[in-house]
């Protein structure tokens, strides 16, 4: 009930409400293309039938990597991490990240397997002045030195070359036993190999089809 009081009529909240709804009324509802629906109200609550985004994924710059293997990290005592790629957004990551390993990821990436956390790029000693591994200083194709020992033009040696790596690249793939990666100058070194075999000791110098291919090594490392 309300209250009056000299010049002043008071009434409660519920009525001051059912009076202000007294002078609206709910519109019907209606179906319209989402488009059109600018400056509308939903009649109802619309729940998505897929997890969006579709599955965890970084909120900054910087490398995913297992949280275990940074545990205890400073400036001081740093942990060396293999980064071993990297993960734009609307990337699939092919990589695992696995132990003593990391992958560059940016903002809105999702995480790799394996990952469980990303250190910001602010937090990373230096990814520049810290190479994980040499750069080539020639043209030629990766491999690992005890595959081609005792090459010679007239007893070849015969590798898969299972990719290629420029410069500015990160090597994804790994050099295996009687296997190379073609490799241009200032690219780095792949994990798995430990020796260049310029372009004009093999057999396949003037080779121009991408790889898979096999080559010849004329001459030893």
């Amino acid at each position: 009930m309300g209250k009056e009081t000299p010049g002043i009529i008071m009434i409660s909240v519920e009525e001051a409400l059912e009076k202000v709804l007294s002078y609206v009324s709910v519109l019907d509802v209606e179906e319209k293309p989402i488009l059109q629906c600018l400056g509308q109200v939903l009649n109802e609550d619309v729940y998505s039938a897929i997890d969006v985004p579709p599955r965890d994924n970084s909120a900054m710059d910087g490398y995913a990597v297992r949280a275990e293997d940074v545990v205890g990290a400073t400036p001081s005592s740093p942990v060396f991490l293999d980064v071993i790629g990297e993960v734009k957004a609307g990337d699939i990551p092919k990589e695992e990240v696995g132990a003593l390993s990391a992958l560059r990821i940016m903002t809105g990436a999702p995480i790799p397997r394996g990952a469980d956390s990303v250190v910001q790029f602010e937090d990373v000693y230096s990814a520049i002045d810290v190479p994980p591994r040499d750069n080539s200083a020639m043209d030629g194709y990766a491999v690992r030195a005890e595959d081609v020992v005792g090459a010679t033009p007239s007893s070849p040696v015969f590798l898969d070359v299972i990719g290629e790596v420029k410069a500015g690249d990160i090597p994804k793939e790994e050099v295996g036993a009687l296997s190379a990666l073609r490799i241009m100058t200032g690219a780095p070194i792949p994990r798995g190999a430990d020796s260049v075999v310029q372009f004009e000791d093999t057999d396949e110098a003037l080779r121009r089809e991408r790889p898979p291919f096999q080559i010849g090594i004329l001459h030893q490392v």
